[in-house]
């Protein structure tokens, strides 16, 4: 993946993300639900099967979602992409299944998770910890970090979402 298909899926990942409070029923379920839906068929259009997958039975592999190709023996072959999500508002699960990503060896990693909107510290704190966390992380985990967090705030659902790039050897810098 060169950077201009890399940027253009990143740009539709977020894109996705966004419109899904405006369809999706209220709930943490409904909107995991409406996440992976938008994000599988996105991945189907990218030519990349998933885990887990609502057409063909794959079921969930090391990520709450995977996206990923095979060779022509079947081989796997890359994994473009892979999503963590949390939805208990406690930065201990969170870290838990964000640290997941640090280890994730794809050009693409997505965290969704929830922040109280009446506390927008709270929010800007849990940004700047995941940022921290990307860079004091010892090891290669170069790619772009999608961090989507919700927030309910004056009465409409939405997510506000922050992208870092990491280079090997570099602080992650944000980018929109």
């Amino acid at each position: 993946m060169n950077t201009t298909e890399r940027n253009k899926l990143v740009r539709e990942i977020k894109e996705a993300i966004l419109k899904v409070p405006k369809t999706a029923e209220s709930g943490d379920r409904a909107w995991t639900k409406e996440i992976k839906l938008r994000l599988e068929r996105l991945a189907e259009k990218h030519d990349c099967d998933t885990c887990p997958n609502s057409k063909n039975g794959n079921k969930g592999w090391l990520y709450d979602q995977t996206w990923f190709t095979k060779s022509e023996k079947g081989r796997l072959k890359s994994v473009p992409f892979v999503m963590e999500s949390e939805w208990r508002n406690n930065m201990e699960y969170i870290k838990y299944d964000f640290e997941k990503l640090l280890l994730a060896n794809s050009p693409i990693k997505l965290m969704v998770f929830q922040s109280t909107a009446s506390k927008p510290e709270e929010m800007q704190n849990r940004f700047r910890e995941m940022e921290s966390g990307i860079n004091d992380y010892k090891y290669d985990n170069s790619g772009i970090y999608i961090l989507a967090c919700y927030v309910l705030k004056n009465g409409r659902h939405m997510f506000d979402i922050r992208i870092f790039e990491k280079k090997l050897g570099k602080k992650a810098r944000p980018i929109d």
